[in-house]
């Protein structure tokens, strides 16, 4: 089920054709957030998500197959469509909001959870937490989630280091940490609960995990042939066929305040 408006123009043109490889080569969130969620704030099936930034809807699907109603607000045309291909066997509890975080077009008090995954970094904080007062129920809690690539290995050194040389305009700077998310929430009072994660990639998993980055080149632009053989180097290099990028995905869990 589609909620459709008018396109809303700004940086999430970054990801225009982003979508395949975005959905095929991030990595997923484990499942154990269901359990914390659980633990820490009731959460059950009967929980009503807003996941907002929802992109290409590999947040929203670890909710949707819990059982929960999912509101997956996305700006970018792009991954919308991507996700409403890829959740569309949730049709009855999966609903796609042309919307944006400073302005999602859902109703008010309509969801006991607000999530962002991977997303935070893109919104206006201050608009944002207001949207996302409006939008929450009584109660209702905000989970941030981010998949953080740990650093201390070889070949996180050296993904590091493709980016460095071959981005083809500006990472984000913002580092989405304990102090940003309590400036988000105007609060102290957040959770932070981690767990760990991997993604294991051949060579084109390798590429297309790099070619989802918004500043890196997509696949017939200037500069991926490049990233080709960097990374095809770098599998040379290891003498295996399958590599492993690890990651901790944190979690910060609490309540917004306006």
């Amino acid at each position: 089920m589609t909620m459709a408006r008018a396109e809303l123009p700004d940086h999430t043109s970054r990801f225009l054709g982003k979508a395949e490889v975005y959905s095929m080569h991030r990595p997923r969130y484990p499942k154990e957030i269901l359990a914390a969620l659980s633990k820490a704030i009731d959460f059950d099936q009967e929980k009503v998500v807003a996941d907002i930034g929802s992109g290409t809807g590999i947040l929203s699907a670890l909710f949707l197959e819990n059982g929960n109603m999912v509101y997956c607000v996305e700006p970018n045309r792009d991954m919308r469509k991507a996700a409403e291909d890829n959740l569309s066997e949730f049709t009855s509890r999966f609903v796609s909001v042309v919307g944006k975080a400073e302005d999602t077009r859902l109703p008010d008090r309509c969801a006991d959870l607000a999530t962002a995954g991977q997303a935070l970094h893109w919104f206006d904080l201050g608009a944002t937490r207001k949207e996302f007062a409006r939008i929450l129920r009584p109660g209702g809690h905000v989970a941030i989630v981010y998949n953080h690539r740990r650093d201390e290995g070889e070949l996180e050194r050296t993904y590091s280091q493709i980016i460095e040389k071959y981005s083809t305009m500006k990472p984000p700077e913002v580092e989405v940490d304990d102090a940003y998310v309590a400036k988000f929430l105007n609060n102290g009072d957040a959770q932070r609960l981690v767990f760990p994660n991997s993604q294991a990639l051949d060579g084109e998993g390798m590429l297309g995990r790099l070619a989802s980055a918004s500043y890196m080149p997509s696949p017939g632009s200037d500069g991926y042939e490049e990233v080709r053989e960097a990374v095809y180097k770098m599998f040379e290099d290891s003498g295996k066929s399958e590599l492993t990028l690890h990651y901790d995905t944190v979690m910060h869990l609490g309540r917004v305040t306006p």
